[in-house]
């Protein structure tokens, strides 16, 4: 399904869903790959789902020292976009989800 359309969007514009939850560098605009932001991500959504991306302040999540590793940026912004809604509907129907 998703193979067939090479230039389909996953995400939206929303407030409320399943969040896209990665930082992007404001230097650069490249996504945070950080193992210990990563575990405090899932621990954070396992003790207060995921609307919590959206409550919580960066600083909580983000891990002191975090650095960009692209060009050692260390300013970070969430990313606010949600998955779309269709994916998650299918991911689900299709037991992958």
């Amino acid at each position: 399904m998703i193979a067939t359309r090479p230039d389909w969007c996953i995400s939206r514009q929303a407030g409320v869903g399943v969040p896209i939850a990665v930082f992007l560098c404001e230097g650069c605009g490249k996504p945070l790959n950080d193992q210990a932001v990563n575990r405090k991500v899932v621990e954070l959504f396992a003790r207060s789902g995921a609307d919590a991306w959206f409550s919580s302040e960066s600083d909580s999540i983000l891990s002191a020292g975090a650095k960009c590793p692209h060009c050692g940026g260390t300013k970070f912004e969430k990313e606010t976009d949600i998955f779309d809604v269709w994916l998650e509907s299918r991911c689900e129907l299709s037991g992958s989800g």
